[in-house]
């Protein structure tokens, strides 16, 4: 029960209490022979005499009355509070039901991908692993154009600033862009179906208030997810291929904001300085100066 439930049974129970205690003096007082009360009683008798029960109605009826009324605020009040939890329940089963549905088909999801990519690519991928590793060997091929110099030396700077952060990102983005054209395999629907799954849970558990519903889903697809996969999303998201129809990279900011991407593996990543892009994200492997520093950003 509710405290705000509890104060009102208290209140009418009060009320029933002082109801009874008054009309039980007024009874008294017009009933009773006792010395004691001689004066009161013969100032008090002829008006009990002619409207005893109107005294009595007026005191104890209106205490009465109170209370029922309470009583029936609180059982309202309580009646709807059960509706209200069902709904919830039965809200969350619908969405269980959906989300898990989903999970599932995101096995199915997976499996194709990797037999598109065998199909597609010729250099004996056979896997979203292969295909991750395939952009690790073509990112280690751009040192020679300076593209991953200039990267590294933007994300390295002592004054880094959002304009640095800015070009990196989109460097980094045009590099994952021309693997995807080198490769001759797209698999841009796994990242869809990825956007949607977590679209369909952001949407479901909105607000600050739902933020723990929200993690706790959120860890669920994180966790079918090899640490290629991770990356794979990780580098996607700044790639002209993570833009909405708005050309904003959307997806890249949902992934920051909800810490999607905390946990993948440092070594996961092409370079390890490259966590700065995702400004937000307290990654599990970043020591506490670096946490410090993304705080104060």
């Amino acid at each position: 029960m509710r405290p705000g439930n509890k104060w009102l049974i208290r209140a009418a129970w009060c009320a029933i209490v002082i109801a009874v205690v008054a009309g039980g003096a007024l009874i008294w007082i017009g009933l009773a022979d006792h010395p004691s009360w001689s004066d009161v009683r013969s100032n008090i008798m002829r008006q009990m005499m002619s409207s005893l029960g109107d005294i009595l109605a007026g005191t104890v009826g209106v205490c009465l009355s109170f209370s029922a009324t309470i009583f029936m605020v609180v059982t309202f009040n309580e009646q709807r509070r059960q509706h209200e939890e069902q709904l919830r329940q039965s809200t969350r089963e619908r969405f269980e039901s959906t989300f898990f549905n989903m999970l599932s088909m995101f096995f199915n999801v997976r499996e194709t991908v990797n037999r598109q990519i065998a199909h597609d690519t010729a250099d004996q991928m056979t896997s979203i692993q292969d295909y991750y590793d395939g952009f690790r060997r073509y990112y280690a091929d751009c040192q020679g154009d300076g593209t991953v110099s200039r990267i590294e030396r933007l994300l390295t700077a002592d004054d880094l600033c959002e304009a640095d952060l800015e070009q990196a990102e989109e460097c980094l983005g045009e590099v994952f862009a021309n693997y995807v054209s080198h490769s001759g395999c797209s698999i841009g629907y796994y990242y869809r179906y990825v956007h949607n799954l977590i679209n369909f849970v952001l949407r479901q558990w909105c607000g600050d208030e739902n933020r723990d519903n929200r993690k706790q889903y959120l860890n669920m697809i994180q966790a079918q997810m090899s640490d290629e996969e991770l990356g794979l999303v990780f580098y996607d998201a700044m790639s002209c291929h993570g833009l909405n129809k708005m050309s904003v990279k959307a997806f890249k900011r949902k992934l920051d904001d909800e810490s999607f991407l905390e946990n993948i593996g440092e070594m996961s990543l092409l370079s390890r300085n490259h966590h700065q892009l995702y400004r937000s994200t307290m990654f599990k492997f970043l020591n506490m100066e670096e946490k410090k520093l993304k705080r104060k950003r």
